[in-house]
């Protein structure tokens, strides 16, 4: 097996075997379920010594399991953009942390989901835009709103070369099994003073917390600052801006022939493997109050910790509305709305997602609800 971003070779006796834990794609899809069978994957990461990347041992069972969550109707794992005040938060959050270097008019969004993310720049005043989208996710409906948009994975051979001054691609680099060749394939469709912008999570926050959310069997990469700097240099890319917060890096690029150098950081999964233990321990005893636990935050954390942890026994809530009333794959709980009076029924709360932690804290304080982080 090779690195992903500087191809040099991985002894696969060194990757890190986290344990099984379900195959997490977001609201349970019973006609996807039926087609994948047994659902239950191992848990395996690699670091390279050379670049720092952290990656997923793939094995052929897990990467056939992907490819059928990819063909189906369950393609996206995360809420719409447009689908929730929740998505139209994390939209929010994208607008403010990206600097773009230009005014976007000839736009391409790769993995657009429902197009909002273009609806929105359309209004900004963009005068083209194009989506690209595997799933058979329904258009955002607004106004005289009506993209073009290509339906499948990316091909640069299916748009005129340099033909867009901005690309865009929201959380599906860490999807990609090629990410090297993904980029150089955007700078075939990209003016050459164009601008790259890419978001990914922030995977140095997770390993360095140790938490349970940063395995995803949908997830090849996983991307620290340096590894996003070895990955968009060997791409033919500088990078220009990276903004990060405690769950994303949000990076505006632009084609270029400069080479760059990047620090290695060694043991990441050794001390990933030694904090997550302890946040499984702290989880393990946090069960032993013996109540009903909840969980606050339907996630990949929530599905992974659950599964290691052997609990099934439980309570989810969150705040999305587009999921409650919905049961999570990897998971057999009805979400539920967080109130105060559904929350009120535990002794404690466990909040489950970094990304939103000290929201959640508030809300708990201004119910008067203890709670406990997973990930301290």
């Amino acid at each position: 097996m090779k690195c992903l971003i500087c191809q040099k070779e991985l002894s696969e006796a060194s990757a890190y075997d986290l344990g099984p834990v379900p195959l997490f794609y977001g609201p349970v899809d019973k006609e996807l379920e039926a087609r994948l069978g047994n659902s239950i994957f191992d848990a395996l990461l690699i670091e390279c010594q050379t670049c720092s990347h952290v990656q997923q041992l793939l094995s052929s069972k897990v990467k056939n399991a992907v490819e059928l969550v990819y063909q189906s109707n369950s393609a996206n794992a995360s809420t719409n953009f447009s689908a929730s005040s929740l998505g139209k938060a994390r939209f929010e959050s994208v607008i403010n942390n990206t600097t773009f270097l230009k005014q976007p008019k000839r736009v391409l969004e790769i993995g657009c989901q429902d197009a909002f993310v273009l609806y929105q720049l359309k209004r900004l005043g963009a005068d083209e835009v194009v989506g690209v989208e595997p799933s058979n996710v329904d258009v955002y409906e607004e106004e005289d709103f009506s993209p073009y948009i290509v339906r499948g994975f990316f091909n640069p051979t299916d748009f005129d070369s340099h033909s867009f001054d901005t690309v865009i691609a929201l959380f599906v680099l860490e999807h990609i099994d090629t990410p090297v060749e993904f980029l150089e394939s955007i700078a075939r469709v990209l003016n050459e003073d164009g601008q790259l912008v890419i978001a990914v999570p922030n995977a140095a926050e997770q390993l360095r917390r140790g938490d349970p959310g940063l395995f995803l069997h949908e997830h090849y990469s996983h991307f620290t600052e340096a590894s996003l700097n070895a990955l968009f240099s060997s791409a033919g890319f500088s990078i220009k801006h990276l903004q990060k917060t405690c769950s994303d890096y949000y990076i505006v690029a632009t084609p270029s022939k400069e080479e760059c150098s990047w620090p290695s950081i060694p043991e990441q999964l050794s001390r990933y493997n030694k904090q997550l233990a302890s946040v499984k321990k702290c989880f393990s005893a946090w069960l032993e109050g013996g109540q009903l636990p909840g969980l606050w935050g339907a996630n990949q954390a929530a599905s992974n910790i659950l599964s290691w942890t052997g609990c099934d026994q439980y309570r989810l809530y969150d705040g999305d509305e587009y999921l409650q009333g919905k049961y999570m794959s990897g998971m057999h709980a009805v979400i539920n709305s967080p109130t105060k009076a559904n929350l009120g029924k535990h002794d404690s709360i466990c909040i489950v997602p970094i990304s939103v932690q000290q929201v959640l804290f508030e809300e708990c304080k201004t119910m008067g609800l203890p709670y406990y982080a997973l990930t301290p």
